[in-house]
């Protein structure tokens, strides 16, 4: 099992970055990590479900699983 193709959104962040930027606010760049951090919390918190065949191909592609405890 393969992940989905098609194309990648491309998100700019610039102007917000140097806006933020003005008032010495940082954010750190999104990895694998915290992408992680947040969707686990939105999981936990019953804000989004899970859906069991995402859950599946983590294992099956031996990629690191979602965190949900």
């Amino acid at each position: 099992m393969s992940a989905a193709t098609g194309p990648v959104p491309k998100i700019e962040s610039q102007l917000t970055i140097d806006k933020l930027s003005q008032h010495s606010i940082s954010c750190p760049p999104i990895d694998r990590d915290i992408l992680n951090n947040y969707l686990s919390y939105l999981v936990k918190s019953q804000f989004i479900v899970l859906p069991v065949h995402n859950f599946r191909s983590y294992a099956l592609t031996k990629e690191k699983e979602p965190d949900l405890s």
